[in-house]
């Protein structure tokens, strides 16, 4: 009986302090949203953020809140609930300007996790959508030729990441070139692009370091690793001497022993400049993917999606820069 009592005293209570909250005004419940993310904690923002979705459900602001809420799921490091969220969005408001940029901020999403192929394809169609507005003046679902103008130049820029991962660097280029004339990124789009079309990457034939090391240390000279050449040279030959010395001398069992540690160590030694040769070429890649991937970011600076499309302007986490 007195567990029974207890039960619905701690019911009441929890009922109680359910009930001051939602009695919140949803003004009231998007401001708190922006205290616990600044706190660090996201998921109460989140809850803050829901909150006023349901008690406004008629409010013409609830996509930029959904907004707000994949931004912090993406800064809290949760991609797959930030891009399903982002997506959903898209559906929703496919006639809206929010709609579009939540494709585009979707397809950036995605190339932060393991599904880049599904951020290509969404680039490449709303690049298709936008090619229309870009060409010539006018409206479509919404968006402005402006507004296409700025989704494209992204867009291009994405696709741009996606073939630079990918290593191909002539394809990353052409993205860069193609980004409108009229945006204000493309000058120095172009200008990378330019560099990147000359870039002659060093590479060495795995097959021809191979071959060259049959005279041990020269396919370690062909990849220019002079100390390890000079090395796989003295060391083969002292052991090649020390084998026909035994053998010379009767000690058959010992220039066998001689004989087999230098067949291990000539392997090696060919082996090693193979995949030297793999080594010089992934990190020639490496260096090239690197620099191109921050020079796209330089280009890439825009503007963080809550100041985009702020919800009450200006407030703090509209201001902030940090994904």
């Amino acid at each position: 009986m007195v567990r029974r009592i207890c039960q619905i005293l701690l019911a009441l209570a929890l009922f109680g302090v359910g009930s001051t909250a939602w009695a919140q005004s949803p003004q009231e419940h998007l401001l708190r949203g922006d205290m616990f993310y600044f706190e660090g904690d996201y998921y109460r923002a989140i809850t803050e953020y829901k909150a006023f979705l349901v008690l406004a459900p008629g409010d013409e602001r609830r996509s930029r809140v959904d907004l707000k809420i994949a931004w912090i799921y993406a800064v809290a490091g949760q991609p797959d609930a930030s891009e399903g969220l982002l997506r959903r969005l898209a559906l929703d408001q496919r006639t809206e300007l929010e709609g579009w940029w939540a494709r585009l901020y979707a397809a950036n999403v995605a190339m932060q996790g393991s599904a880049q192929l599904r951020a290509r394809r969404t680039y490449e169609e709303l690049i298709k959508d936008c090619d229309p507005l870009v060409a010539h003046q006018g409206t479509a679902a919404g968006v402005e030729r402006r507004d296409c103008l700025e989704l494209t130049t992204y867009a291009r820029l994405g696709l741009a990441r996606y073939w630079n991962r990918t290593d191909d660097f002539d394809r990353a280029a052409e993205q860069l070139s193609s980004i409108p004339k009229s945006s204000p990124q493309a000058p120095d789009a172009r200008r990378v692009a330019a560099y990147v079309s000359t870039l002659n990457i060093p590479r060495k034939s795995p097959g021809i370091a191979g071959l060259l090391s049959i005279i041990p240390g020269l396919g370690h000279f062909y990849l220019e690793e002079w100390g390890v050449g000079i090395v796989a040279m003295v060391w083969n030959g002292a052991f090649i001497f020390a084998t026909v010395d035994s053998f010379a001398a009767g000690r058959v069992g010992q220039g066998t022993l001689l004989g087999l540690l230098e067949v291990i160590w000539y392997s090696g030694t060919i082996f090693g400049a193979i995949s030297g040769a793999h080594r010089f070429n992934r990190d020639a890649m490496l260096i090239v993917r690197q620099g191109l991937a921050k020079d796209i970011d330089q280009i890439a600076i825009d503007t963080p999606w809550p100041a985009r499309f702020p919800v009450e302007y200006p407030t703090p986490l509209q201001l902030r820069v940090d994904f």
